[in-house]
């Protein structure tokens, strides 16, 4: 049973000032690093939770979407929300949110001017679970939160705070079309709208449209503005994180920490802490390893600017490899300017659908678009199968290229949503 603040996405902050007003606004005594982007979000978050962690602060992080349990998207010093924990703030947000929804309908105007009443005010899940992590948050005492923002930025229900000490944009590309923008330059007037009047905002070199956009932005909000080129900030950083991409997220979060070094309200860091830190994190279905023999990954490149990067990625670390990939997409992303970044690096590959979910393309669509692409591997090396089956497969024809002596890697890339079932099916 759905509850009754899943509604469908509806961005605009009216809804979530009310709620957080009706909670005591815990929020405004908490400290925030912002995070917005189209890629790399999720990396550079856990990249600077780790290393101010590290640093001695207490450091709670918020991410989405869940994609294994709804647990991990609320951590402090890495560790994640208790079950128990979960059900409680779960349960007084809820509460909260009735209690909203009654004084709305009084139509108080100093909670929500727009006077936006009735089953419009429903919370979204989205909306429920960020207030659940302001209120964890605060109540657990830490010293700052690494904020990543849900879908866009000047609507987004995160952009309710008023504390931020520094706004940060990882790589922006087009992405979620017609809902935060019908192009780049939109995309970016929208996720620039975190920028917060006289606060540091640092961001990841992007194309010029966009640095036009976020520059500025800062210079109406009297905002300092950094731009991160990789450069040799990371030259001879090895980290845990595979794929190439991740030094571009390090270098951005290295540079996070040396701004927020030198600002009043700030945390100072030591370097070489924050180094150790960073290298060994974890970031999950980021190029991540489940398999040795044969080697097995998991990539959430479901864009076309994150399959560049897979692609970065994939031709850097198995050159001479026989590639399978397992592909998963959603019908609402450019799925087809995926396939044609990603398909003709592979010997075979297999389509599969994300089940029970109504984005999802289906398995059949995606094998027809494969086989519509330039370079595609042939008829008899692109199948549709259950995912299941698709591991059973991918593993077996990996097997059959070793067998004959050459290398062979299994990469599974696209919809988060559907690689937490290989994870399961390999019970990792």
């Amino acid at each position: 049973m759905m509850p009754i603040w899943m509604h469908s996405i509806k961005l605009g902050l009216e809804r979530m000032r009310a709620l957080m007003h009706q909670l005591g606004d815990p929020q405004d005594k908490l400290k925030f690093i912002h995070v917005a982007g189209t890629n790399g979000k999720g990396s550079t978050c856990t990249f600077l939770a780790s290393a101010l962690s590290a640093n001695g602060y207490k450091t709670g992080m918020y991410l989405s979407p869940a994609v294994m349990d709804v647990r991990e998207q609320f951590t402090v010093n890495g560790e994640w929300i208790s079950a128990e924990d979960y059900a409680e703030y779960a349960a007084r947000v809820c509460s909260a949110e009735v209690g909203m929804r009654s004084s709305l309908m009084l139509s108080d105007k100093d909670i929500c001017p727009n006077e936006d009443t009735g089953l419009d005010m429903l919370c979204t899940e989205f909306e429920i679970e960020t207030a659940m992590a302001f209120l964890y948050f605060y109540e657990k005492g830490c010293d700052c939160v690494v904020l990543e923002t849900g879908l866009g930025g000047e609507g987004d229900a995160t952009n309710i705070v008023n504390t931020t000490v520094l706004s940060v944009f990882t790589s922006i590309s087009e992405d979620h079309l017609g809902m935060i923008g019908n192009d780049l330059t939109e995309i970016a007037r929208t996720k620039a709208g975190i920028i917060k009047p006289g606060i540091p905002v640092v961001m990841a070199d992007s194309a010029k449209e966009v640095v036009r956009v976020i520059r500025d932005e800062c210079e109406a909000k009297g905002s300092d503005l950094t731009v991160v080129n990789t450069g040799d900030d990371v030259r001879g950083l090895k980290l845990s994180a595979c794929g190439t991409y991740q030094k571009d997220n390090a270098a951005l979060s290295l540079k996070v920490l040396d701004i927020l070094n030198g600002l009043p309200d700030g945390f100072k860091t030591d370097r070489e802490e924050s180094v150790r830190a960073i290298a060994g994190a974890f970031i999950p279905f980021r190029m991540e390893k489940i398999k040795d023999d044969p080697p097995f990954y998991l990539d959430g490149a479901h864009n076309p600017d994150a399959a560049l990067r897979l692609k970065d990625t994939v031709l850097e670390m198995f050159p001479g490899y026989k590639l399978i990939f397992i592909a998963g997409m959603f019908k609402d992303k450019d799925y087809r300017e995926v396939m044609r970044i990603m398909v003709p690096l592979a010997g075979h590959i297999i389509a599969v659908q994300t089940p029970d979910n109504e984005r999802a393309l289906s398995a059949d669509m995606l094998r027809e678009c494969i086989l519509e692409t330039e370079g595609n591997p042939g008829e008899d090396n692109v199948s549709a199968l259950e995912i299941n089956e698709a591991v059973g497969l991918a593993l077996s024809t990996a097997s059959e290229y070793i067998a004959h002596g050459e290398k062979a890697c299994i990469i599974a890339f696209g919809s988060l949503a559907y690689l937490k079932y290989i994870k399961n099916i390999l019970k990792i």
